[in-house]
């Protein structure tokens, strides 16, 4: 089978096998120049930030990069190499700015491959560029079908959402694989709002392209409207749009993280 585009899990499959037959890393570096450090952001990016604001956060980045280092990038031996698990924006900003053979502060993250993507999350998880819910609930799934070896609370710690609601991603994952005869690669490239309403045996959704369009055309109204009010005034935001659709409200409230279904505390 062709491997044209990367599927997370296949990465991680090659990333484990590539670990655990490699060479043991050497001595703790502080500075790394970047193109000594392999990005890998198909297993370590667990974030799916649209276009327009990762380009604005890297050029706000790189600005200060021209005249300083960025914050420590996060990094892990895999092997072979030095690979990049948090510092995605960071390392484009350097780029960005034309350092390209800079020697770069970073910090060594040490454990096993399912520990660094459970790490990498974690790490993107704290308030920087700050996650959505939804890219938090995403993320969350990602790992419960990646990082199989860690427990529940290893992985709530790790993506910031609680244990019933991995549970509950664990549920929908074991419906997959044995109802509907999906494979953990198939799981891994499907995003987790597509993943429940496939285990609730309804699969009548937009195509990804429709999907685009509509909230890009819904997210330019809202712009034109709102401006940045919105982004300022976060808390008077929520409550307008309480106001304005209790229903939609409640909408968004359960898209964001459903009560887990018929889960069981079998899974530590």
């Amino acid at each position: 089978m062709s491997r044209v585009k990367k599927n997370p899990l296949w990465s991680l499959e090659d990333l484990i096998r590539q670990h655990s037959s490699g060479k043991p890393h050497p001595p703790i570096p502080t500075h790394i120049t970047m193109s000594a450090i392999k990005v890998r952001e198909e297993v370590f990016q667990h974030r799916n930030i649209p276009a327009f604001m990762s380009d604005s956060h890297i050029r706000d980045l790189a600005t200060t990069a021209k005249d300083r280092d960025l914050a420590a990038i996060l990094v892990w031996w895999d092997g072979k190499k030095w690979t990049l698990i948090d510092g995605h924006h960071r390392m484009k900003a350097y780029a960005f700015a034309n350092k390209r053979s800079h020697a770069v502060p970073v910090e060594v993250f040490q454990g096993t491959p399912h520990e660094a993507v459970a790490k990498a999350l974690e790490s993107n998880s704290q308030p920087k560029l700050q996650m959505t819910p939804s890219e938090k609930t995403h993320a969350a799934w990602r790992l419960v079908v990646m990082a199989v070896n860690l427990s529940k609370a290893e992985l709530s710690r790790a993506s910031l959402v609680s244990e019933s609601i991995i549970a509950s991603m664990r549920a929908v994952k074991r419906t997959l694989l044995t109802k509907y005869n999906k494979t953990e690669s198939d799981l891994a490239e499907m995003p987790w709002h597509q993943a429940r309403n496939t285990a609730k045996g309804n699969d009548n959704e937009w195509s990804p392209e429709e999907e685009d369009k509509r909230v890009a055309v819904m997210a330019a109204a809202l712009r034109k409207v709102l401006g940045p009010t919105a982004e300022r005034q976060p808390d008077i935001f929520i409550k307008a749009l309480e106001m304005y659709s209790p229903q939609l409200w409640k909408l968004l409230e359960s898209a964001v993280a459903e009560p887990p279904e018929d889960v069981s505390d079998e899974d530590a």
